[in-house]
């Protein structure tokens, strides 16, 4: 399949998606008449940016040249046998941190295991690491001493 036609069908997808969350919101979350912005309102946002976005890919897949076929095949040759292991591990490392956050805690887990994934990803600016501790330090403020949410 050219990636033109993936794009196109994929953008269709998302773009049912987003009809599909957009009409069934109502009849799922109860609206509490309180104010504009009640419980409605953010599924419903989401769902017109993924509708917005979902014509944005369906519209740039039309409007572009179409590609030949060997630019076709050079863009799946990049995908290679060590990419899929680092996908793999990646995945695991995440479903890993499901697991180890409640017993160790927010920041350690993720100041592990969000080390672990980039050295993975090959980052290796040692200021990366010091950038993703120090966010995870002011979200661990933030949610604890800011919004008063207990974090693990």
């Amino acid at each position: 399949m050219s990636l033109l036609l993936i794009n196109r069908l994929s953008g269709f997808l998302f773009l049912l998606l987003g009809v599909f969350v957009w009409i069934v919101t109502p009849s799922q979350i109860a609206d509490a008449g309180l104010s504009y912005m009640g419980p409605r309102f953010f599924p419903q946002f989401l769902s017109i940016f993924l509708m917005i976005l979902s014509i944005v890919l369906i519209a740039g897949s039309f409007s572009k040249k179409q590609k030949s076929q060997g630019e076709d095949q050079e863009l799946q040759k990049e995908f290679t046998i060590s990419s899929e292991i680092k996908v793999i591990l990646s995945f695991l490392l995440i479903i890993i941190y499901t697991y180890i956050m409640e017993p160790i805690g927010f920041v350690l887990s993720t100041i592990v295991i969000m080390g672990l994934l980039m050295f993975l990803l090959n980052v290796r600016k040692w200021y990366y690491y010091v950038i993703f501790i120090a966010v995870t330090l002011v979200i661990y403020y933030a949610f604890v001493h800011l919004l008063y949410v207990e974090l693990p």
